[in-house]
């Protein structure tokens, strides 16, 4: 089921559907390596931490923590082969900068997982008993904080992925996209990340009435949805 939640400026609901958003044809996206195969790595259960990665750079949490990339490490990624996991070392903040066109509606989409608790049990790879088993997640757009997101990973012996999607303004040439675990216990597992993907949507024929109605942000939420492993 999917639920839409209004998130900013207007005072008027209007869902998105009468604006004819489900129609949109799928533009490109502006995220670099927005399901973090780059750099690739070669077997299931390694990882890398490393700072920059191709597309994003890590913008806060402690000094030199970098970004950890997974391939199956202790759970399945959203799709492709990889994901990154925002608890690496420490707690973090990665961002990418996009270039992005003033007054443009852009259609900001990804998956959000905890940390599976047992992958797979005796792997090597559980989350040890003294560790946080809840993920939360920090979504900014421009600098300013558009949704904090939790997922409990108690139990879970794989992923569960969530996936979100947001409608957003560019109020600027350059626009930050950040996600973070800063409120996270700092104890190296935390939020999995995976599939981020920022397309335009096309206004003239599609969001007048958005755009004009000032509304910077729409959010719709489908829960539980099976991780695709390719």
């Amino acid at each position: 089921m999917i639920r839409i939640q209004q998130l900013a400026l207007a005072s008027t609901a209007i869902t998105l559907a009468s604006l004819g958003v489900g129609n949109v044809a799928q533009a490109a996206s502006i995220v670099i390596n927005g399901g973090f195969e780059d750099p690739a790595l070669s077997t299931d259960g390694s990882f890398l931490i490393q700072n920059p990665i191709p597309g994003w750079t890590q913008t806060g949490g402690v000094a030199g923590a970098g970004i950890e990339i997974q391939r199956r490490a202790a759970g399945d990624p959203y799709e492709g082969k990889q994901l990154t996991e925002l608890d690496g070392k420490s707690v973090t903040e990665i961002s990418q900068d996009l270039a992005t066109v003033i007054g443009q509606v852009y259609k900001l989409k990804f998956a959000f997982s905890a940390r599976p608790e047992n992958w797979p049990p005796n792997s090597g790879n559980a989350t040890p008993g003294g560790a946080s088993k809840l993920s939360i997640m920090n979504v900014s757009w421009g600098g300013t904080l558009i949704d904090t997101l939790t997922k409990d990973g108690t139990g879970l012996s794989n992923t569960d992925w969530s996936v979100y999607t947001y409608f957003l303004k560019a109020t600027s040439k350059t626009t930050r996209l950040s996600f973070g675990n800063l409120t996270e216990p700092s104890d190296s597992y935390g939020s999995y990340l995976d599939d981020v993907n920022v397309t335009a949507v096309p206004t003239p024929a599609l969001l007048p009435g958005l755009v004009g109605m000032g509304i910077g942000l729409f959010r719709k939420r489908k829960n539980q949805l099976d991780a695709v492993a390719k």
